[in-house]
């Protein structure tokens, strides 16, 4: 075998995983990056960890990789405590919101090169074989193909490893690992990559291998154990879940709370959240599940009643004032009412695309739409309107994340609680109270969300201390749709 250093680590953790539509890529990521992987470098035997992000995935597959001290850690008490005690958040993610997680564990075979940071592109090459076929194929690796791969610009390394437990173990079949780093510039798929993988040698081996999987990856992220966080989770018998991210350490940083549309939970705000603790290490990000998205409400909705929700999950965790609230559509109703009721409990307020009246002709349209949802498969129908009606715009591309992403969240949300809040929405009027509520407040509207950017500047100029603010190019749900604008155009307030 090729010269294999004393400080390479022993074995190796490699984990592919991709996230369903339900799962954001904030949240996804936010998990992976602040819980899961932070936890596992807490274990004195996982010497790194990073994550690749597959290059041309079709399903959004990404990698993360593990050098490990020694194969045994995986049996120890320290290691499946971290199974058995998963958080809330993790057993909720792990395995129901992700396509798929695949976890291999492989020892070290041979090594040649060097690193001295994390390789920004890993190819990956794996190779299924009969077990007496491995020592021919050993033989080919280490006597041609890895001196030629050394050979193309910008290679760094090569690892071979043997796997020495998955899931899916086939008898009879050894499964051998190359994984190949490079530098961000290389010669991939040039010259010399091509003469690596057309020698009559190559040609021979293959014809005795049974399956092979070779993925490029491209860095992502690096793990670091002192990152650390989890997020505050719970549920109130009014809320069925609330969470809380950013500083959770201070119990007296300041409290921005978010209140969602109908047919959307709290994850809608994942994009906008993910930023936010970026621009505001020091604040609390407060979001909660509206009355009625999970359940039947067991009273009659109204505004008074979503702002009073609003009250007892601020009294249940000790928040006595927020330093603003933000609410889209039912939301941003929501959020102009608690000003107006509760002005000794806010700061500041964002209401984003929303009527705080009722015309006959929209209580007309949210009757046909109650007609629909009662309809055989009319939640489908409904939820399918809904979100082309909201991303219709000419900066929309059917099919994005995020519109699969609100998708998701509108199937999952209860039919009967969605007809409790369309009441609400039905019987909207607020026009009595605007002209006093005295709480700063901004009226932010996706600019082709319809008549709506044309009534919330109207509504703004009858609130005394209230601005306006289109985000270009977005519909009714501009924190989904175009969440940079979004959080570019509230900032100024929440400073």
């Amino acid at each position: 075998m090729s010269n294999q250093t004393s400080t390479e680590a022993p074995g190796y953790f490699y984990v592919l995983s991709a996230p369903k539509d339900s799962l954001s890529l904030e949240e996804y990521h936010d998990w992976y990056n602040h819980e899961h992987g932070p936890l596992r470098l807490k274990l004195d035997w996982i010497r790194n960890g990073y994550r690749y992000r597959e290059r041309d995935s079709a399903d959004g597959t990404w990698m993360a990789c593990y050098d490990l001290e020694k194969l045994s850690g995986f049996d120890e008490p320290s290691y499946n405590k971290l199974r058995s005690e998963r958080s809330l958040r993790e057993s909720l993610i792990v395995p129901g919101q992700l396509n798929f997680l695949d976890r291999r564990i492989y020892s070290l075979i041979s090594s040649r090169g060097s690193v001295s940071s994390p390789p920004p592109v890993v190819l990956v090459v794996v190779l299924k074989v009969k077990h007496e076929d491995v020592s021919e194929i050993d033989r080919w690796y280490e006597e041609e193909h890895i001196e030629l791969l050394s050979k193309i610009p910008g290679w760094l390394r090569s690892r071979r490893f043997r796997l020495n437990w998955s899931e899916d173990l086939e008898e009879g079949i050894t499964e051998l690992l190359a994984v190949h780093d490079f530098d961000r510039e290389n010669g991939l798929h040039g010259p010399e990559h091509q003469h690596a993988r057309t020698t009559p040698w190559r040609d021979q081996i293959f014809t005795k291998v049974r399956s092979t999987d070779r993925r490029i990856f491209d860095l992502g992220y690096v793990l670091k154990a002192d990152e650390y966080q989890v997020p505050m989770l719970g549920h109130t018998p009014e809320i069925s879940r609330w969470r809380i991210d950013g500083n959770t350490q201070d119990s007296q940083s300041p409290v921005i709370t978010f209140s969602n549309s109908l047919l959307t939970d709290l994850h809608l705000w994942d994009p906008v959240v993910a930023k936010m603790r970026l621009l505001f290490p020091e604040y609390r990000f407060l979001r909660y599940n509206t009355r009625g998205y999970a359940s039947h409400s067991d009273r009659p909705v109204d505004l008074d009643l979503l702002a009073q929700d609003i009250v007892d999950l601020l009294d249940h965790l000790d928040i006595k004032r927020c330093h603003a609230l933000i609410g889209v559509s039912l939301g941003g109703a929501t959020v102009i009412n608690f000003a107006g009721l509760f002005p000794d409990r806010v700061e500041k307020f964002i209401a984003c695309d929303c009527n705080v009246t009722s015309s006959s002709s929209q209580k007309q349209v949210w009757d046909e739409r109650i007609s629909l949802l009662k309809s055989t498969d009319g939640k489908v129908k409904l939820v399918d309107q809904t979100i082309a009606r909201w991303f219709a715009t000419s900066g929309s591309i059917p099919g994005t994340s995020a519109m699969r992403h609100t998708k998701s969240m509108a199937l999952a949300a209860s039919e009967q609680g969605c007809i409790d809040c369309i009441r609400c929405l039905q019987n909207l009027d607020l026009s009595s109270k605007t002209k006093g509520i005295q709480v700063p407040g901004l009226c932010v509207v996706g600019s082709k969300d319809g008549t709506l950017p044309a009534a919330m500047s109207d509504l703004a100029q009858s609130m005394p201390q209230t601005e306006f603010i289109e985000v270009p190019e977005a519909g009714h749900l501009p924190m989904a749709q175009k969440p940079d604008s979004f959080v570019e155009a509230v900032t100024p307030l929440l400073r």
